[in-house]
């Protein structure tokens, strides 16, 4: 059972991001020690208050620490609750649901008649949905994978066409400090956005720089030796975080990497010795080998340390029923798990770095635009 309680500040951050002046029924059902209701009667002290949770003793303490809050306990995700809870609208609906599920489960919620399987946070929230009053709104924490998985592809996809879904805030690594857990926040709505398309949500790189990711296009089969041009690198080349020597070369008119980058294999047995950096140089990269950059130029080392340190976790982007291998995709989610925005590169020829000089950390915008000369 998940029990990790929303922080003070992060339930005040909720409860002022309402657009509504005076909300007059403000719910959370999954409402822990009621950290969220407590931060709504702060804030509008005569709305009317539910909260409703698994836990009986979570139950018990919301009735302690808010007296007259209307309380229920209940399974949120069970069928069950549809009947305990019927008939009941809230202007305002708070929530910070429960995020793991064993395995790879998915979890069932309905919007208009469809049935859709998604991850167990966004079920949570989707589910919310059938309680909002007319103008009303749902702000939710929920895990920043949600916003890019693609088990939650067709859920996210059917709340966008029911309403108005809208990131609010960065995406945070330390919101919950003893988890972690990358979390952003959605704002729900029933009314409809101007535009038919919404655009993507920004998120925000954690850590100091954001990654630019960078396929290798050379098959070792089509590569053919020359004299000179830049070295030709390959899989076999990365062995206990180094580099090891090598006279292969290849023709500059194939796609080049420049240092510095790290890299790491697209296929093959994923290992963290396979981790290397490229501190300098050009080089074309066999399609077997992955290169990432980081924005601003220079934090490459530390990228590697994190993917070194990281490496249980960055594994799992490896998959295949034969021989492991990655995507750009699979990796875009684990760093993101890291607290890391990245792009894919898609130039057939390497853009220029970006300036050494940059202070805020870039955007997922950001990472996507040709970097400025250094």
């Amino acid at each position: 059972m998940d029990a990790i309680y929303t922080p003070p500040d992060l339930a005040k951050f909720l409860a002022e991001a309402s657009t509504l002046a005076s909300p007059r029924s403000v719910a959370d059902f999954a409402a822990g020690d009621g950290a969220l209701l407590r931060a709504a009667a702060a804030r509008w002290p005569g709305a009317k208050l539910f909260g409703s949770d698994i836990d009986e003793q979570a139950v018990a303490s919301i009735e302690a620490l808010l007296p007259g809050c209307d309380t229920m306990l209940v399974d949120f995700l069970a069928d069950a609750s549809n009947r305990l809870l019927a008939d009941r609208l809230f202007d305002l609906i708070l929530l910070n649901p429960p995020f793991s599920g064993r395995g790879n489960r998915r979890y069932s919620a309905e919007i208009e008649g469809v049935d859709h399987k998604a991850s167990k946070a966004l079920a949570f929230a989707a589910r919310a949905l059938a309680y909002l009053a007319p103008g009303g709104e749902i702000i939710a924490i929920l895990p920043a994978s949600t916003l890019t998985s693609e088990r939650d592809a067709a859920l996210r996809k059917a709340m966008r066409a029911w309403g108005h879904v809208e990131q609010i805030g960065d995406v945070w690594r330390t919101a919950f400090k003893s988890h972690a857990v990358a979390v952003t926040v959605l704002r729900i709505t029933r009314a409809k956005p101007k535009r038919k398309t919404i655009s993507k949500p920004t998120l925000i790189s954690l850590r100091p720089f954001a990654v630019e990711m960078t396929r290798g296009s050379l098959s070792v089969h089509e590569h053919v030796t020359t004299d000179t041009g830049p070295r030709f690198i390959h899989t076999t080349d990365l062995q206990r975080n180094c580099l090891l020597p090598s006279d292969r070369r290849a023709s500059s008119a194939h796609r080049t990497i420049s240092g510095p980058a790290v890299l790491i294999p697209r296929v093959g047995r994923p290992s963290s010795d396979k981790v290397v950096l490229l501190a300098s140089g050009e080089a074309v990269l066999s399609d077997c080998v992955i290169a990432l950059q980081t924005i601003p130029v220079g934090s490459e080392q530390a990228l590697a340390d994190l993917l070194v340190e990281n490496w249980e976790s960055l594994k799992t982007a490896y998959g295949g029923s034969c021989a492991s291998y990655t995507t750009l995709k699979r990796l875009t989610k684990a760093l993101l798990r890291f607290g890391l925005a990245s792009s894919i590169r898609r130039e057939e020829r390497q853009p220029a770095r970006a300036k050494a000089g940059l202070i805020e950390p870039p955007s997922i915008g950001q990472v996507a635009k040709k970097r400025s000369a250094g």
